[in-house]
């Protein structure tokens, strides 16, 4: 069992890790970011700092995936993914009128705490790799 309950830890982080990381793709193309997340932007600023969103979000969905093979950083980095993603949840809460496209990203960030914490519960318990 503690193998297959660690194929599923692994496959948890490693899941979460590449979508996470996939905003990094568009980093660089400004109409792709303004279709992921159905806004538009009015100013190379506001622009600037969602690029670099992109580019943090693809150095966190990175160190998932590094974590979910080597167990020495593995709890810091599912720490840092839920910290992260609660911000951002937070952070949706206190601002009205969000599009549809915030909105799936809150749905994703939702459902990615849950499934990290069941991933940090496995790890916990399994022996050290």
């Amino acid at each position: 069992m503690s193998k297959l309950s660690r194929n599923v830890a692994v496959a948890i982080l490693v899941t979460i890790g590449v979508i996470t990381a996939s905003p990094v793709i568009i980093a660089f193309n400004p109409n792709g970011i303004a279709s992921l997340y159905n806004v538009t932007f009015e100013d190379d600023t506001v622009l600037l700092l969602i690029r670099h969103r992109q580019v943090m979000l693809g150095i966190l969905g990175a160190a998932l995936v590094y974590g979910a093979f080597f167990y020495h950083l593995r709890m810091m980095v599912i720490a840092a993914a839920i910290v992260s993603k609660l911000a951002f949840i937070g952070l949706y809460t206190t601002t009205p009128d969000l599009t549809q496209g915030i909105q799936r990203v809150i749905y994703f960030d939702a459902v990615s705490i849950i499934l990290l914490l069941i991933g940090a519960v496995i790890f916990w318990r399994l022996p050290s790799d």
